[in-house]
């Protein structure tokens, strides 16, 4: 291979384009990043995007108000579920959503805690929640502002045979860095008693303008038994 070192290149003719081809499987290459074109064009309206690994190729936006699946993990024993990858500028807004959770420990609390650092440690502190609970047994319902380590999902989730949390979460403004982190959820929880209990109209809001890169579902105490969390981000584009 041989290299052609100039500062410019310019068609010998008049509105002549530039074109530039590899030889049979070759591909181009530009850029201090060795960046790869695809060979052939795309589709109409179609974007050029990149793998994270210089490969660029054709691909077409997603609708707005799309939920793109970023990461599902199943819990088996976790003390707790963490998603570090793709939360960034590209969503403002993430959907989590919760299959039967179901915790190790009875009456435990259910929370949402965020990082800076891409998973390396994660705030414990600076939450504001508040979570109404209401009992469709005796059709009474009560506020539980008493989650503070957290972005409070649910409160007093039972471990036994009818207990476990199902949720789903949104999370606002995570990658601004310009902004609060807010977290509104929906869910139910089932106990042991055959008592539903709606933890509907959660809230919470961690009070710092500083752009988060990670999610940690926990518990307020023991490891998650079972259950599945998928983690989606919501397109606005």
């Amino acid at each position: 291979m041989s290299d052609l070192k100039v500062d410019g290149i310019t068609a010998a003719t008049a509105n002549t384009a530039v074109t530039i081809k590899g030889l049979g499987t070759g591909k181009v290459v530009l850029g201090d990043g060795n960046l790869v074109f695809p060979d052939a064009d795309g589709s109409t309206g179609q974007y050029i995007k990149t793998d994270g690994s210089a490969n660029l190729a054709f691909a077409t936006l997603p609708a707005v108000g799309a939920w793109i699946l970023i990461q599902s993990q199943v819990a088996s024993s976790s003390a707790s579920l963490t998603f570090t990858s793709n939360i960034n500028s590209t969503y403002s807004t993430y959907a989590l959503v919760l299959s039967n959770i179901l915790p190790a420990t009875d009456a435990v609390d259910a929370m949402i805690r965020v990082s800076t650092n891409t998973g390396s440690s994660y705030a414990s502190s600076g939450y504001l929640s508040f979570i109404d609970k209401s009992n469709s047994s005796a059709a009474s319902s009560d506020g539980d502002n008493g989650v503070t380590s957290g972005l409070g999902i649910a409160a007093d989730i039972d471990n036994g045979a009818f207990g476990g949390l199902t949720s789903v979460i949104y999370i606002s403004n995570p990658s601004s860095g310009v902004a609060y982190t807010y977290l509104a959820s929906s869910g139910s929880i089932f106990q042991s008693a055959g008592t539903h209990v709606a933890a509907a109209d959660g809230h919470a809001v961690w009070k710092t303008v500083t752009a988060v890169d990670a999610f940690q579902l926990i518990l307020s105490s023991g490891a998650i038994a079972s259950g599945r969390a998928t983690l989606y981000g919501i397109s606005h584009t």
